[in-house]
């Protein structure tokens, strides 16, 4: 048995004398649903009648197609059969005769969603759209919200349930390119001065909140990461800011760090920095540690504010005592002061040899007895003894 190939021409007649005959039985393809067929006359007959027969048992026959044309002719028709032939069931003059036979499988194509097997359509109307049902796996035509849009002017617009709305605590302006919440920018396009005009980022916590901005590369707590980030504290209405390269979350409240070098703020309250010539100052004592001498620039002074009586003092530490010991004081009024006054267990040691009165003249080493002072001199300057003699 022979087989029709899809696309394929075979003849079931090839040029066959003219005459009642059956061509060659072809089985058809099994995608096949249509035949196009041919004949082909050179000699036109007086009359001819070609069929196209089909049958599914290769041996009762029905006839599908006929043409009577004598000029030879092309026609297509549809068919589900397993076997096809040609027949010249009658004829009157001509010579020979072809029928080419051509099996083809036809696309059927839909026209409406109603012929789509996962579409349910039922009674159409206006403004209905397609939704899917999870329930019959189909697309179902329902209406949509027809209610107003609760909004006024510049409100953004968001769904609440099924129906769009807006609300006055998330506002867009486009004149200025700003979006408000409650009232404060979020975002803002508006130019802060004159040469500025790129958009700022600005986030205002409603009242019992916290906002967060976090630009970094690692979030895991109590890791070293880099990044910056700057939070907003609504238990204590502090901010903190963090600007971390090398810094530790958990413990640092602001770390500009390139390794060991640079300044933090920890978290409770000291600032260092790390260095050489390291300085910090202590949030729990306002202290300050030095790692070196405390240098100042050409005429700049150490003292106290400009309140009255405001004091800045000269102290040592009492090692048994554990407290500090004052020795000398700066007070402020309008006659300042400053005194140097040995502490309850402390001591003061002068050289006074190394030190001059108001008239230049320094301080002398001598010893004075009573007997000693009958036929000399000893001469006082403010206090001071700067000479002893004859």
């Amino acid at each position: 048995m022979n087989s029709l190939n899809l696309g394929q021409a075979s003849n079931s007649l090839d040029g066959a004398v003219i005459d009642v005959q059956n061509g060659t039985a072809f089985a058809m393809p099994a995608a096949a649903s249509s035949l196009t067929w041919q004949t082909i006359l050179p000699s036109a007959p007086a009359s001819i009648t070609v069929l196209i027969q089909t049958s599914n048992d290769n041996s009762n026959w029905s006839t599908g197609d006929t043409s009577t044309a004598t000029a030879g002719a092309i026609r297509t028709f549809s068919t589900s059969a397993l076997f096809v032939r040609a027949r010249v069931s009658a004829v009157s003059g001509g010579d020979f005769v072809t029928v080419i036979l051509v099996a083809k499988r036809v696309t059927t194509t839909t026209s409406t969603l109603a012929e789509l097997t996962d579409v349910t359509i039922s009674s159409p109307s206006n403004g209905q759209v397609l939704t899917y049902d999870n329930g019959s796996s189909k697309w179902i035509n329902t209406g949509i919200a027809t209610g107003a849009i609760v909004a006024s002017d510049t409100q953004v617009i968001f769904m609440d349930g099924t129906q769009p709305s807006g609300d006055a605590s998330l506002t867009w302006n486009k004149t200025t390119n700003t979006l408000r919440f409650n009232a404060q920018p979020l975002v803002t396009g508006a130019a802060d001065d004159a040469n500025d005009s790129e958009p700022a980022l600005v986030i205002y916590p409603a009242s019992g909140l916290e906002a967060s901005i976090v630009i970094a590369g690692s979030f895991t707590d109590g890791a070293h990461w880099n990044g910056l980030w700057l939070d907003a504290d609504a238990d204590t209405g502090r901010t903190s800011i963090m600007a971390l390269i090398n810094g530790n979350r958990s413990t640092t409240r602001m770390d500009i760090r390139s390794g060991t070098n640079g300044m933090y703020l920890t978290s409770n309250g000291d600032i260092a920095l790390t260095s050489d010539t390291a300085v910090i100052i202590n949030g729990a004592t306002n202290g300050i540690s030095l790692a070196s001498n405390l240098v100042f620039d050409d005429g700049k002074a150490i003292g106290p504010d400009t309140t009255t009586a405001h004091t800045a003092k000269i102290q040592a530490y009492d090692v048994d005592g554990t407290a500090y010991k004052t020795f000398a004081t700066l007070t402020n009024g309008n006659t300042p002061d400053f005194s140097i006054i040995p502490p309850a267990g402390g001591t003061i040691t002068l050289q006074a040899t190394t030190y001059k009165s108001s008239d230049g003249s320094t301080g002398a080493t001598a010893s004075i007895t009573t007997g000693d002072l009958v036929g000399k001199t000893a001469v006082f300057k403010n206090g001071l003894l700067v000479s002893y003699g004859a």
